[in-house]
């Protein structure tokens, strides 16, 4: 069920799927104590994409993801949470690259048939509660062509590809 959060609730929900009176998603903060999907190094899915390297972490709660597994296809209340990092190196490591300092960005695939089905919410730095993308944004017909699984990547998840 989703909670609508006001006031000095809103730091206090450990619910996966919350918003503020405004329509906003509150952040996730256990979002890390669901189950870890994948991780990614430079994925980027327009030609010609050029940043420093980044590495992205996919998330998703507990009971989506059982749900998942019995059914196939993603209940409704999914969170799957994207926490991109910066890659870092230091001197004592000579080969390769490590996930440093705190997410710049995090990002929601979210399915709440209350709210019209999947929508995706952006997170800044910090746990500002995150705005909805435009339902006119890329990512949402990207997703419905392109997704394995009910609008989600799921051909990224090595672990839900048994599943499947």
């Amino acid at each position: 069920m989703a909670v609508l959060l006001t006031g000095a609730a809103l730091a206090q929900t450990d619910a996966p799927l919350a918003y503020t009176a405004d329509g906003k998603m509150i952040f996730p903060k256990d979002y890390r104590s669901g189950v870890f999907l994948s991780s990614g190094f430079d994925m980027a899915y327009v030609e010609g994409t050029s940043q420093a390297h980044i590495f992205d972490n996919v998330f998703v709660n507990r009971e989506a993801y059982d749900g998942f597994l019995k059914a196939g296809v993603w209940p409704d209340k999914t969170v799957l949470v994207l926490e991109v990092r910066d890659a870092g190196s230091d001197p004592f490591v000579k080969r390769g690259q490590f996930q440093s300092s705190a997410p710049p960005r995090t990002e929601a695939h979210v399915k709440d048939a209350a709210k019209g089905g999947w929508a995706f919410y952006v997170f800044g730095s910090g746990n500002a509660p995150g705005a909805l993308m435009p339902k006119t944004a890329n990512c949402y017909s990207c997703h419905e062509q392109n997704a394995a699984t009910d609008t989600a990547f799921t051909q990224f998840y090595p672990t839900l590809n048994p599943a499947k």
